[in-house]
């Protein structure tokens, strides 16, 4: 398991960890990748909300708490999703 600081940032061509690895998860679960390119263009608010009723309690590299989605940033996964 991961601890996640706010101090994690630019990991892999993204601001942090946290934010990479709910686009990892959902880009490589064809369920949660089907559902989520439907609902195109998103905003944060949508993204994040989706993302919490896919994975309430984070992605299985997360903790369970979910305390790390506190530091997913939502405006660049909604822009990640909303990309053709």
């Amino acid at each position: 398991m991961r601890i996640v600081s706010r101090d994690d940032r630019d990991y892999e061509g993204w601001s942090n960890w946290v934010t990479w690895n709910v686009a990892l998860w959902i880009d490589n679960t064809e369920r949660w990748y089907t559902t989520v390119r439907k609902g195109r263009p998103y905003t944060a608010r949508e993204i994040r909300a989706l993302v919490k009723h896919l994975m309430p309690h984070g992605t299985a590299d997360m903790r369970e708490d979910g305390e790390t989605y506190a530091h997913v940033d939502w405006q660049e996964l909604a822009d990640h999703f909303n990309a053709s």
